[in-house]
């Protein structure tokens, strides 16, 4: 119970503090990171962005349901019955 004995006094401000000789800490000086460097040019609004060869996007398609062929929406919330191939 030794630890509950001392009872802290209220401080009305920082200038209450006790003065150390000390110098005040500095932040930690930044290192350049490892790697390949950050891109320095933000595309405008207006420009479109880059695709990579390979990669399609899907801009511009219309959706095709597979059971009915109607457009708009796909096979789970086609309203047709669903129909069972043999």
């Amino acid at each position: 119970m030794k630890a509950c004995a001392y009872a802290l006094q209220p401080i009305n401000g920082s200038h209450e503090w006790r003065k150390f000789g000390i110098e005040p800490m500095l932040p930690p000086v930044e290192k350049t990171m490892h790697g390949k460097p950050k891109k320095n040019k933000r595309n405008a609004k207006n420009e479109l962005k880059k695709v990579k060869p390979r990669q399609l996007n899907r801009a511009g398609l219309i959706m095709r349901c597979r059971t009915c062929g109607g457009e708009g929406h796909n096979r789970r919330s086609c309203l047709q019955p669903n129909t069972i191939g043999s």
